[in-house]
């Protein structure tokens, strides 16, 4: 899914990162969760697996979906092909210690 430039058809939003600047280690706590659970981000245990309080879900979801780790797609959230680069199993920096990454 492409992202559009075009003014009118961005829709604006705010807050959805529930005021939680990016934090080291979501992106990839995340993206692992979400490749082994698909429905993390709705499942009662998401606080548990992630190991975050119920906000801190929610924002990681928005970080992941903001940096295009993962996107929207007709079945629900989506793995990128970016992500997969960079988080798979042999991907170029699996856990973000490679500066030139981030």
């Amino acid at each position: 899914m492409e992202r559009s430039l075009n003014p009118s058809t961005l829709k604006a939003s705010f807050g959805r990162h529930e005021t939680f600047a990016l934090r080291y280690s979501w992106l990839t706590k995340g993206f692992q969760a979400f490749t082994k659970n698909p429905a993390i981000f709705s499942s009662d245990e998401a606080t548990i697996d992630l190991g975050v309080g119920k906000n801190m879900v929610n924002a990681i979801k928005y970080w992941l979906r903001a940096t295009s780790m993962l996107n929207d797609s007709p079945e629900g959230l989506a793995v990128t092909t970016i992500g997969k680069a960079i988080f798979s199993k042999n991907g170029w920096d699996q856990y973000l210690e490679d500066e030139a990454i981030i």
